[in-house]
């Protein structure tokens, strides 16, 4: 599993958002840390187009820690 932080994920209704939107594609969001790390097994050749359709949702992929 990766560990990334996101920006603006601010609430449960944005942590819905997200899953509703994007599991089909990347598989489970597993979010921890007051919801602005999220775990999920990806590889790197989806990374851009998670950063993409993140960014097409408000949110901003910051970084993989």
């Amino acid at each position: 599993m990766r560990r990334f932080k996101i920006e603006n994920v601010n609430c449960q209704n944005c942590v819905n958002l997200i899953k509703n939107s994007l599991e089909d594609e990347f598989g489970n969001f597993e979010f921890e840390e007051g919801l602005k790390i999220v775990r999920l097994d990806l590889n790197d050749d989806k990374i851009a187009l998670l950063r993409e359709q993140l960014q097409q949702l408000g949110f901003k992929l910051l970084e993989e820690i």
